[in-house]
C-alpha cells in the first residue's frame, strides 16, 4: 500500500459540489427531506425567503448551496451533526451584520485578514464565487437577504461542525 492509499480521504467543497450536481431531481427531493429531518431550521430560512418576495429561482441556488454544505460538514464528521438552534442561526444573522457594519468601515487589507482567518475558507470562497456567477452581486434588498442567508447557513455548519 503506497503513502496516498494509506491517507484518510478528506473531502473538500468539491466532492460535495460535484456529489450534488450529479443526483436526479428523485434525490435531490429525498437530500432536501433528510435534511428537514436533520436541519429544519436551516431549511426553513432558505424556503422562508419566498415570504420576503424572493424569486424561486434565487431561491433554488441557495437550496443548492445548503445541499452542498450538508454534505460537506456531514461528510467530514462521518457522524450527523446536532440539529441548529434559533439562537445558533440569530447568532449567525447578527455578527454576519456587525460584519458588514464593520465592512464599510475598514481597511481592505483587515477585510482580507479576517476572511482568511474563517475557519471554512474553502467552503466560504466556493459559495463568494457561486453567488457571483449567479449574479447576487448587484446592490439590493433581494441580494442582501439571499447573501445573508447563505452566509448564516455556511457559519451555522461551522459552528455545528466544531459543536462551539
Amino acid at each position: 500500500m503506497n503513502n496516498s492509499e494509506n491517507k484518510e480521504h478528506r473531502p473538500n467543497i468539491s466532492d460535495s459540489i460535484r456529489h450534488i450536481q450529479s443526483l436526479s431531481m428523485e434525490e435531490k427531493l429525498s437530500l432536501t427531506d433528510t435534511i428537514f429531518e436533520k436541519q429544519p431550521k436551516l431549511l426553513l430560512e432558505v424556503v422562508g425567503l419566498s415570504k420576503a418576495n424572493i424569486p424561486p429561482e434565487k431561491i433554488e441556488h441557495l437550496l443548492f448551496l445548503l445541499m452542498v454544505f450538508y454534505d460537506y460538514f456531514h461528510d467530514q464528521r462521518k457522524t450527523s451533526l446536532p440539529e441548529a438552534s434559533y439562537k445558533m442561526v440569530d447568532d449567525a444573522y447578527k455578527n454576519n451584520q456587525s460584519m458588514i457594519k464593520l465592512m464599510d468601515k475598514e481597511e481592505p487589507s483587515l477585510m482580507m485578514k479576517g476572511a482568511m482567518a474563517y475557519p471554512e475558507i474553502e467552503a466560504l470562497t466556493f459559495m463568494c464565487g457561486y453567488l457571483n456567477e449567479k449574479g447576487f452581486t448587484s446592490e439590493s434588498v433581494e441580494n442582501e437577504h439571499c447573501t445573508n442567508t447563505a452566509k448564516m447557513v455556511l457559519d451555522v455548519f461551522a459552528k455545528l461542525k466544531t459543536g462551539k
